[in-house]
């Protein structure tokens, strides 16, 4: 149970600051099934004296446990009557005599309830219908029990309301860019989170080395690919080329695996030009949001996915954060088709 201290100050900090004066603070005690009446009754004191204006004792077990409670606790009283739990029966009139000034029956309609539908579903089970003799209330009359009558009124006294506005149709632009964008700034310049980045193999092991040094860790390696491009011939087994061969050593892959970033060496049957790679690998699914080394986003809107063409620096914030400045672009789309002539009809013979 919670300190006697620590709960009576909750009472007070709620007490205090309270700001309707019809809100009521009820401060219950469970003490009497875990330590004892006395320590119950205790409770209910200095909860009183915190500012409770109800005191809740749960589950005196005997009359005479109800009237000590009656009688002991300086603060008007709640008891809470349940058929078949551990405080016995005591009708209403008698509760108030002793000075109680709620009584709640918690379980009334449920205990009810719960017979009532368990004989209905099993007639239903063995009549095959719901249309049987016995008190069974019509929808409307279900409706006007919980109120319909009066909160219809109230609609009906109301000013004529506008219907509500049908959102204005988005592009799968607008929604895939909508659902990435994680804060906003002046301009009109928003943070996108990135659901993946690809990139050639320079880019990677360079910015990673760049962010090692700096002390910043890659946030979300899994969603990177890295491979072998620019500098991996794109048909035979011939050598690298010489005036593209990748510095800092990125073409052996150590920088990625340092970095736990997965990449496709040469001779791998994945390796591949990137803005191929992406889409054949899966990488880049509709309704992603892509950051690709300039210039390799083509290809990748045909499959619904947003990609953006990013620099160096770009991609070291990338690595960090998994988001992108970016200006959100003004996509427009078109679409133009011509009917292929006619063919010349054949002479008639």
């Amino acid at each position: 149970m919670v300190p006697t201290r620590e709960f009576a100050e909750k009472i007070r900090a709620a007490s205090e600051h309270r700001t309707d004066p019809d809100f009521v603070i009820i401060a219950r005690t469970d003490a009497r099934a875990v330590t004892s009446l006395d320590d119950a009754i205790e409770r209910g004191n200095r909860y009183a004296e915190a500012g409770a204006d109800l005191i809740f004792v749960e589950a005196p077990q005997t009359l005479d446990e109800i009237r000590r409670v009656a009688r002991e606790v300086k603060a008007p009283l709640l008891a809470n009557m349940v058929q078949g739990g551990k405080t016995p029966r005591v009708l209403t009139d008698e509760l108030e005599r002793l000075g109680f000034r709620i009584a709640i029956f918690p379980a009334v309609c449920m205990a009810a309830a719960i017979p009532a539908i368990e004989r209905a579903l099993a007639l239903l089970k063995e009549t095959g219908t719901d249309w049987h003799e016995g008190p069974v209330l019509a929808p409307m009359d279900i409706f006007r029990k919980v109120g319909f009558d009066w909160w219809h009124a109230v609609e009906e006294k109301s000013p004529a309301r506008e219907p509500p506005m049908t959102p204005a149709p988005r592009t799968l632009f607008e929604k895939i860019w909508s659902r990435h964008v994680v804060t906003e700034a002046a301009g009109e310049t928003s943070s996108a989170s990135t659901s993946t980045v690809s990139s050639c193999t320079t880019a990677p092991s360079t910015r990673s080395t760049a962010s090692e040094k700096a002390g910043r860790v890659i946030r979300r390696p899994d969603a990177i690919a890295a491979t072998a491009d620019h500098y991996v011939p794109t048909a035979g087994d011939g050598p690298p080329s010489r005036t593209r061969s990748p510095p800092h050593g990125g073409g052996d892959g150590a920088p990625h695996r340092r970095a736990r970033i997965p990449y496709f060496p040469p001779g791998d049957a994945r390796q591949g030009i990137v803005h191929v790679m992406g889409p054949e690998q899966g990488s880049h699914p509709a309704g992603h949001h892509a950051g690709l080394r300039r210039p390799h986003t083509a290809t990748h809107g045909a499959f619904g996915c947003l990609a953006f063409g990013i620099g160096s620096s770009e991609l070291e914030h990338v690595l960090a954060t998994s988001c992108l400045w970016q200006k959100k672009p003004r996509a427009r789309c078109g679409f133009a088709w011509r009917a292929p002539a006619r063919p010349a009809s054949p002479p008639r013979t």
